[in-house]
């Protein structure tokens, strides 16, 4: 499991969250400029928050779909998140339910169709 998230009391939740739901490893990564995707080799799924320290990670996001990883998004500004919605790509507004958010991901890792490419 990968989170991109740069808030990190979202990011340590995220994982227990993950952890709590079962999940045995859980990168974290707090920065676009920390990002390697190298780091996503062998990841069941990621979750990513839209802005990443005022910038917009669609173009992480967009080579996580493209290598099949099944992505959720997360934001705190509804309105950026928008576009998600025509693109497929389930997505959680923050504050947002934990146990939703792992359905979510659940879903997403037992249908594989679902990490569609962009």
């Amino acid at each position: 499991m990968f989170i991109l998230e740069d808030e990190p009391l979202i990011a340590i939740d995220l994982e227990q969250i993950l952890y709590d739901a079962g999940a045995h490893g859980v990168d974290l990564c707090f920065s676009t400029s920390d990002f390697l995707i190298d780091r996503l080799v062998g990841v069941d799924a990621a979750i990513i928050d839209l802005n990443i320290m005022g910038k917009s990670s669609i173009p992480i996001i967009q080579q996580v779909r493209e290598m099949n990883i099944p992505v959720v998004v997360i934001s705190g500004n509804p309105n950026d998140i928008s576009g998600m919605v025509s693109d497929g790509i389930p997505y959680f507004v923050k504050p947002f339910n934990g146990k939703h958010l792992v359905a979510s991901l659940v879903t997403l890792c037992l249908d594989p169709s679902m990490a569609k490419t962009v």
